[in-house]
């Protein structure tokens, strides 16, 4: 999964990385670092109970990132692999399932890490398809860099491909106005 967020946000998720390792060295690995394992399920409300002054959204955020890199998605993708709570207790353990949803990740993170350029269009929309969000903005800011026009620009997954893309208007603003009545989202005038 990837997150889109503003460079403060994303600066406040990586402060409480650096937070949560600190207090937890067994359930959390390092900053930019290796050792991930597999944290117990609903462990976001040991997270805020640990650290009631943290935001909310800032926790879950850093969360999600967490654990939507390709080294702990890789550590998750072995059933029976002990998940942990915050001082490195075993809490469970990753089930067949959850085994399977991981590789399933796996496979994903690779496939799209071998995409060439070409092939990142989105056959519905003709926009270029990043990974993540983030990418798509630093895209957007490049391009935009010398408008004089200064406008936001907002990253969105595409229903169609899967991937982020980027623009001024809401995501289905980009979707030709057939293609959105086909799926129902016009209402069609009498």
């Amino acid at each position: 999964m990837t997150i889109v967020m503003s460079e403060t946000r994303k600066k406040q998720v990586e402060d409480f990385h650096v937070l949560a390792w600190t207090g937890y060295p067994k359930a959390f690995s390092r900053p930019n670092g290796a050792g991930h394992v597999p944290l117990k399920m609903g462990l976001v409300d040991d997270l805020r109970s640990a650290f009631p002054d943290i935001e909310k959204c800032v926790v879950e955020m850093f969360l999600d990132v967490y654990t939507s890199s390709e080294s702990y998605q890789r550590k998750c993708s072995v059933p029976g692999t002990p998940r942990v709570g915050l001082n490195g207790e075993i809490r469970g353990r990753v089930t067949e399932g959850q085994a399977a949803a991981a590789r399933r990740r796996l496979a994903k993170i690779a496939t799209s890490k071998d995409t060439p350029a070409g092939e990142q269009i989105c056959p519905k929309t003709g926009k270029i398809g990043y990974l993540t969000g983030g990418e798509a903005l630093d895209n957007a800011r490049r391009a935009m860099h010398g408008e004089s026009e200064n406008r936001e620009a907002s990253a969105f997954r595409c229903v169609h491909c899967s991937r982020f893309h980027w623009g001024h208007k809401k995501p289905w603003s980009f979707v030709p106005r057939a293609i959105r009545a086909e799926q129902g989202e016009i209402a069609h005038a009498c």
